[in-house]
This record gives C-alpha cells, sequence and structure tokens, in this order.
C-alpha cells in the first residue's frame, strides 16, 4: 500500500516527514511535541564540541614539561672590575659593587669590540647597541620642567589652566569670585573661584578708611592704610595676598605699575590706570601743601627774585631805586643816551600828580 502523503525516511529514528503542504510549527517543538517530523522527535541536543572539556592550557599545566637547565653565568674582568656577559654579548653588567674597586671605564676594547660606559656605572654596552639606546632617549619628550614657587596669575584669577603650567596651582589661594563679592550669592555652577572672603582675597573697604561704613555684614577688608601708599603687586595681579591685614599697600584692583611708577609697560593689561593727586606728587617728589607768595615778596610770579644778591648785575647804587619812584633802572653815571625818555617830563608829571592831589585834599577838608 502506497502512502502518497509521507516520503523518505526524515527525522528522528525510522519516522517519515511529512511532505506537501505542511509548514513547520517552531512553537510546536517548544511545547515539547512527541509527535514524529519536523519539531517532534527527542528535541534539541547539545553539540558535542560545546560540552565542558578542559582546555588545552590545562592539559599542557598537567603535563611535565622540562624546563632548559640556566646556562653558567659568563663573567669578565676589566681593571680588576668583574662584569657578566649577557648572552647576546651587548651589556656588561658590573657585579664588584660601585663603593668597592677602580670606577667603571667609560669607553675599553674587548676582543676589537669597544664597549662604552654609562653615566652611573652600572652597565657598559656595545658601541652599536649603546648608540641606539642614546638614539632612543632622543626620541623620547622632554621631562617637564620644574614647578616655580611663584602662584599662577591666570589659575588664581579664572581657577583654570593648563597641566603643563610651571606655575603653582594652589586651591587654597584663588581670588574672590566678583559676583559674591558685590551681591553676596553666586549662582553660577561652573564657578571655580573662592567665596569665602578674608583679608588675604578681599579688597579694602573705602568707607571704612573714611570712617562711612555701617554694614555689619561687609565683604570688604576693614583696614587702615595710607592713601598714599603703593598698590599691593601681588593683590592686583594675583588676587590674593599672603599678608592679608597686615600688608602696608592697598589692596584694591589698579594696575600697580601704573600707580607705583606713573607708567605701565605691559601692553595686554587689564587693569585700570587711575590718576591720584596724591600718587601723581608722590611720584613727582612735590609736597602737598605749597604756600603762595606773599604780597611784597621779593618772589614774582614767574618765581624769580628780583634781590641784587641773587642776580649779581646790580650795584649799590639799585637800593635807592625804590626812593626814585621810576619803573626803570639808572645807571650809576645816567647821561642823556642812557635814559629811554627825557626824566624832567616823568618828574613834571609826578609833580602835577601831587599837586592835584592836594588841591582835592583841601577841598575835601573845607
Amino acid at each position: 500500500m502506497a502512502y502518497p502523503n509521507y516520503g523518505p525516511p526524515g527525522f528522528g529514528r525510522g519516522g517519515y516527514a511529512p511532505v506537501g503542504n505542511y509548514r513547520y510549527d517552531p512553537y510546536q517543538s517548544s511545547r515539547g511535541s512527541r509527535g514524529r517530523g519536523r519539531g517532534g522527535g527527542r528535541g534539541w541536543h547539545t553539540p558535542v564540541h560545546h560540552r565542558n572539556r578542559p582546555s588545552l592550557d590545562e592539559v599542557n599545566d598537567e603535563i611535565d614539561v622540562p624546563k632548559p637547565a640556566p646556562q653558567p653565568l659568563r663573567t669578565i674582568k676589566v681593571d680588576d672590575i668583574q662584569f657578566s656577559i649577557s648572552p647576546e654579548g651587548t651589556t656588561l653588567t658590573r657585579i664588584t659593587p660601585l663603593t668597592e674597586g677602580a670606577a667603571t671605564p667609560q669607553k675599553t676594547e674587548i676582543a676589537g669590540i669597544i664597549f662604552i660606559g654609562t653615566m652611573k656605572g652600572n652597565h657598559m654596552y656595545r658601541q652599536d647597541k649603546y648608540a641606539e639606546i642614546v638614539a632612543k632617549k632622543a626620541q623620547r619628550p622632554p621631562p617637564p620642567p620644574p614647578k616655580l614657587k611663584e602662584l599662577c596669575a591666570k589659575f588664581n584669577t579664572t581657577g583654570s589652566c593648563r597641566r603643563d603650567c610651571r606655575y603653582t596651582h594652589d586651591v587654597n589661594k584663588l581670588a574672590l569670585c566678583k559676583t559674591f563679592l558685590l551681591t553676596g550669592h553666586c549662582n553660577s555652577r561652573d564657578c571655580q573661584l573662592s567665596h569665602e572672603p578674608n583679608p588675604n582675597r578681599s579688597p579694602a573697604c573705602q568707607y571704612f578708611s573714611r570712617g562711612r561704613c555701617t554694614n555689619p555684614d561687609c565683604r570688604y577688608t576693614h583696614v587702615n592704610t595710607d592713601a598714599d601708599a603703593n598698590v599691593c603687586r601681588d593683590f592686583a595681579l594675583l588676587g590674593y595676598c599672603d599678608s592679608g591685614a597686615s600688608c602696608i599697600d592697598r589692596h584694591i584692583a589698579e594696575c600697580p605699575d601704573y600707580a607705583n611708577t606713573g607708567s605701565c609697560k605691559r601692553k595686554e593689561c587689564r587693569l585700570p590706570h587711575v590718576d591720584r593727586a596724591g600718587q601723581l606728587r608722590k611720584i613727582a617728589g612735590v609736597s602737598n601743601v605749597s604756600s603762595p607768595p606773599s604780597i611784597g615778596s621779593p618772589t614774582s610770579n614767574d618765581g624769580k627774585s628780583n634781590k641784587g644778591d641773587e642776580d649779581g648785575n646790580l650795584d649799590s647804587d639799585d637800593s635807592e631805586e625804590g626812593d626814585t619812584g621810576l619803573p626803570f633802572r639808572i645807571a650809576s653815571d645816567p647821561t642823556p643816551s642812557s635814559l629811554s625818555f627825557p626824566v624832567s617830563s616823568l618828574l613834571k608829571q609826578q609833580d602835577d600828580s601831587q599837586s592835584s592831589f592836594s588841591k582835592q585834599e583841601d577841598y575835601i577838608r573845607l
């Protein structure tokens, strides 16, 4: 009897796989169907090559492999100093302690091969090996320069700077946040500056120096400093001064070079340049108080003296110039040519003026 709906044996032991319009149902196999054909049978099995078995490394570890016997150390003496020779024959390592025997030679020749010693004296390399080591050291990046003890101006005023900066980055000496100084709070989450006012980083209170500060929570420093004192350079450039309240200079945000010397040579200076009369007088060396010339003093308006002793050009007859009442100087031997105009006419004018005044005086007396 023929079965047209079944083909030759397929999956399973002696089973027949259905043919025709049969469709594979994955859910049927997951439900554990025990029928024959696709999806039925004994289910999935772990392949043989996926089963747990010891790895090759574990197997090799269990096998006792004989280790090669250590080679005897080859040594050589150079100037009564014992060295060990590397298997390649390119390096000589000193066995004799450095504190004993002579110093390692800088250069030596062994069997026609030149060896060069290192600076410390621990090794001696073959000439080609030594040249290779020197070339590798030249390709290495240079070591970073040593740190300076001076504070970094950029880190102090901004709170950030490059890692390879030569100056010192001290988080305990940062400048005070300007927003916090003015308003008392700072809402910026990225602010890296300090928010703790103290005499080292807070500017001097100008109202306190005038006796007018009435704020009990003043964030500025209350310190008495001379008004003509120099501007503190550390505070102006770094925003921090180690002296604090004991500093004799003024803690203000001004250019110290311009305020102290009257000139600033920094082209990119961002600090304000302020002119103050007291500071300018101090730079010029002029006293603060100057008395005006009194009336009748020998000093004229232009600051020059009219005394004969100071000029040295007048003789003893010049002392009578005030008695004559003339607006010019008469020589010791006056001649008509030495006078710029007739004296008689001038004397006549003076007599007329005196007579007129006398008449007016008589009229007043009447």
